[in-house]
């Protein structure tokens, strides 16, 4: 039997409601909530900087080439 487990094979914090660190398993799943919130945030924080990263080459580009 592995160890961790009962002998119909699920797990003993799925049992009692707690993880192996003793933290409930909602507080387990809040933690995975903001971690996905977080990540989610990076991916729109670093796509509005490469879009204005775009934005500042075509401008410079603009300025260059309108200028006298």
């Amino acid at each position: 039997m592995e160890r961790g487990t009962k002998n119909n094979g699920q797990h003993i914090d799925e049992l009692i409601g707690f993880d192996l660190l003793a933290r409930p398993l909602a507080a387990t799943q809040n933690t995975n909530h903001e971690n996905q919130k977080k990540k989610r945030s990076t991916r729109i924080t670093e796509k509005r900087k490469t879009a204005l990263s775009v934005f500042s080459v075509i401008l410079v580009d603009y300025a260059s080439s309108t200028s006298p």
